[in-house]
């Protein structure tokens, strides 16, 4: 589906949240992305005077594996919340995407809970919860 806006860019600390050169977008782009880019995840559809949903997340480019075809890369999320339940309609998900949101959410419960009491731990693990 073409979404009629980028998926992404570069996350500035003085320029402005919408720091190149990096991004994800339909616009040409020769920047190359490297080991410690930090890069914004965040597809979006919008519906003119329907609705627009979006969910984003902040990625760190990290080096993953070296090989005979050279240096490859992955994403590392560094925000860790859940994604809202509310707007998941898991008969729609594909097997992959039902694992990813499953593995996503016991991350975030893995890495969150440890610092919540009782009550807000509770809340946390119906929030990931599997789908």
């Amino acid at each position: 589906m073409d979404y009629k806006c980028g998926s992404g860019h570069g996350v500035g600390y003085y320029s402005g949240v919408h720091e190149g050169p990096q991004r994800f977008s339909m616009k040409p782009d020769t920047c190359v992305l490297e080991k410690g880019m930090i890069i914004t995840n965040e597809p979006g559809v919008y519906k003119e005077g329907r609705h627009g949903i979006r969910t984003e997340n902040t990625l760190l480019i990290v080096e993953d594996e070296t090989n005979e075809s050279g240096t490859f890369m992955h994403f590392e999320d560094l925000c860790f919340l859940p994604v809202d339940r509310s707007a998941i309609v898991p008969e729609m998900l594909s097997e992959s995407e039902r694992t990813w949101i499953n593995a996503y959410h016991t991350r975030v419960y893995d890495l969150l809970s440890v610092r919540l009491d009782e009550e807000h731990k509770v809340w946390l693990k119906a929030e990931t919860a599997a789908v």
